[in-house]
């Protein structure tokens, strides 16, 4: 490129607002990321205004964790989907109850692991502690489905030691669960420190998280 464009393209990048660098970051889907399990297809085409609006302005913010709260069936997933697969840094796509199996498995093998496939078709094996340092060194981290199935106590520890590796870095969870049902799935201790962050919750009616950043996204139905 030469001088005169880069230059050109130095004073286009500067005068783009923030919301424009975040849509420009987000919205060109690295080529070597697959679309995350269960949410294929995952396009910003398919996520609401509204919902987009919402995460764009979570992103600027970058008060983490972003928590996207909603009934099933409203493009929660579809939305984290496609940060993740427009995050130009290393991004790791989770589901919550099989990470939390994955780790169990690990902590009660004979051989404290466990046999995991490869993208590229082969095999690793899997320790708990190299679960963690995975979750630890991910640039984003995206968990998806939290709390749709019950915790054991020894889960629960597991999830909160996730939170605790993820404070203050980038990470994105989705979850079906409003505040009395978060807080009797896991309880209040858990609640408080998942949604210290951004919370964007879709059809929302009332507010309860005080000292919480709170976007509330209504979707039409």
């Amino acid at each position: 490129m030469s001088e005169t464009k880069t230059e050109a393209a130095d004073m286009t990048q500067q005068e783009l607002n923030p919301s424009q660098r975040v849509i420009a970051y987000l919205t060109n889907p690295r080529g070597d990321r697959l679309h995350p399990k269960g949410v294929a297809h995952a396009n910003w085409w398919k996520v609401s205004d509204h919902m987009a609006e919402a995460l764009v302005e979570a992103l600027i913010h970058q008060k983490w964790p972003v928590v996207l709260v909603g009934k099933v069936g409203l493009g929660k997933s579809c939305a984290m989907a496609c940060i993740y697969r427009g995050w130009r840094k290393h991004a790791l796509w989770r589901n919550s109850g099989d990470l939390l199996s994955r780790v169990m498995d690990c902590r009660f093998s004979r051989t404290k692991s466990i046999t995991v496939p490869r993208p590229d078709g082969g095999t690793l094996e899997e320790f708990e502690q190299s679960i963690y340092r995975k979750i630890q060194g991910a640039d984003l981290l995206c968990l998806d489905d939290v709390g749709v199935k019950a915790p054991t106590e020894a889960q629960r520890e597991v999830f909160n030691n996730i939170i605790d590796l993820r404070n203050g870095k980038p990470t994105v969870l989705t979850t079906n669960l409003d505040h009395d049902q978060f807080t009797e799935v896991f309880d209040d201790r858990t609640f408080s420190r998942v949604f210290s962050g951004t919370v964007i919750r879709v059809q929302a009616k009332d507010r309860r998280f005080e000292g919480t950043k709170v976007i509330n996204v209504k979707e039409d139905q």
